[in-house]
């Protein structure tokens, strides 16, 4: 999604690359909290900006366990690249998730 999203802003909006790619990272944050805030968790309540701030946190933690994992398998446990990713990616997708449904989003 990132990678389509960077090339549209890029070609349209005449961006580096760099910056394409940030604005793109923005965007598609953005639109990950408006769809799990409205659609995955149905959180009408709670302080927005303290739940974005938690979010991009929680997402941080997210990505950081995420290049732990895919180093220690790669590194560690000798796994090719393409299949540790693998392995990252649920990692950060679970891992994600239970920190927006215990953190950000939780029920107070």
């Amino acid at each position: 999604m990132i990678d389509r999203l960077e090339t549209l802003v890029g070609n349209d909006f005449g961006l580096h690359a760099n910056a394409a790619n940030a604005l793109s990272y923005v965007i598609a944050v953005a639109a990950a909290f408006i769809l799990y805030r409205s659609f995955v968790f149905r959180a009408e309540r709670g302080e927005r900006r303290v739940q974005v701030l938690v979010f991009v946190v929680c997402l941080l933690i997210a990505f950081l366990l995420n290049q732990f994992v895919l180093f220690i398998i790669v590194e560690a446990l000798a796994v090719h690249p393409a299949g540790a990713q693998i392995v990252a990616m649920a990692t950060y997708t679970l891992s994600f998730y239970i920190l927006n449904k215990r953190v950000v989003f939780a029920p107070r």
